[in-house]
């Protein structure tokens, strides 16, 4: 990251008494104005059973931090790239406007707490963003309903893009097909009980296109927050997301503990989701130099007709591993 961010958003959590513990959402919206990021807290939401997993497993580009108040202490902690971060680093962020919906999900603290968020600089080094006082008891507790078989798994909801009311059958064979591919792989194949796969059967519309920040199979979406509430619709508890979008032509993508999307009706999708999976699940960096081809490695991180390397399978079991500590 080229700059140095300095944004301050008002946080106001709560927490009361509650038999499972539950998930708060905090919604902002971001835009960079004249090299300077502008942002509009939009306030919170009960989002949900949390799970329990330790999502602190890379470096992003940034970091959200909870501790207690009293002592100090990190409640909890992690680490996640945005599609905003991306933007603040095109050209295209130096001429154009555009506001992204993002937010960040954490488990409900039990005492008062402070919430911070912190953004890589120029040196690499990570820098307060915002910080504010985590109060209890200002959001009710929403749990929909009784949850079994999450705890001690790693749980990934699965988005229908685009999938109308009437092609949910059509949905659930796309995404049969295309999560059992990520299970051809290793280490995913050596850990597959560790997964616990759960389809939305929701029609959503999270604003999905091609071209992206100018890249035409670059498939995303600056709401976030669509793609959190699309997630949580399906009312069980999530730490991944998959999307879906119901389209043919090439395309995809993936950020690293935000989302991976792929158009699911491709023939070419699994391979695609495998690759996306690669950056939003383990952080995994593209390994292709579009301008200098001698720089391609053996890998499905550069190639899609390849396995991944003994460098990235060691990055994806050491995640999954962090993930249960």
């Amino acid at each position: 990251m080229k700059k140095i961010f300095s944004i301050f958003v008002a946080l106001l959590i709560g927490c009361g008494a509650y038999a499972q513990k539950d998930c708060i959402r905090a919604d902002y919206s971001v835009t960079l104005t004249d090299g300077k990021p502008e942002v509009t807290f939009s306030g919170f939401e009960a989002d949900g059973l949390w799970s329990g997993l330790n999502m602190a497993t890379s470096d992003g580009v940034f970091r959200f931090v909870l501790t207690d108040k009293k002592t100090g202490k990190t409640v909890y902690s992690y680490s996640f790239n945005s599609l905003f971060g991306e933007w603040c680093d095109t050209d295209l962020a130096k001429t154009e406007k555009k506001v992204f919906l993002e937010a960040v999900r954490f488990p409900r603290p039990k005492k008062n707490s402070v919430a911070e968020l912190f953004m890589k600089n120029a040196s690499g080094e990570y820098e307060k963003i915002f910080e504010k006082e985590v109060c209890p008891d200002s959001l009710e507790v929403k749990l929909t309903r009784k949850v079994k078989g999450y705890k001690h798994k790693i749980n990934i909801a699965v988005v229908p893009e685009g999938y109308d009311k009437d092609e949910m059958a059509d949905f659930l064979s796309d995404a049969d097909r295309l999560t059992n591919a990520i299970s051809e792989y290793e280490p995913f194949k050596t850990y597959k009980k560790k997964f616990c796969f759960r389809m939305v059967l929701k029609p959503c519309s999270s604003g999905f296109s091609y071209y992206t920040f100018g890249m035409e199979r670059y498939l995303m979406t600056d709401n976030f927050q669509a793609v959190c509430k699309a997630a949580s619709e399906g009312g069980f508890p999530w730490d991944f997301v998959i999307v879906l979008v119901n389209n043919q032509q090439y395309g995809g993508g993936g950020i690293y503990n935000f989302y991976a999307s792929v158009s699911a009706k491709n023939q070419s999708a699994k391979e695609i989701l495998v690759h996306e999976f690669g950056h939003s699940f383990a952080n995994l960096a593209d390994e292709y130099d579009e301008y200098d081809q001698t720089k391609v490695t053996d890998c499905m991180m550069c190639r899609l007709d390849r396995d991944y390397c003994p460098v990235c399978k060691e990055n994806i079991k050491n995640v999954i591993k962090k993930l249960f500590k």
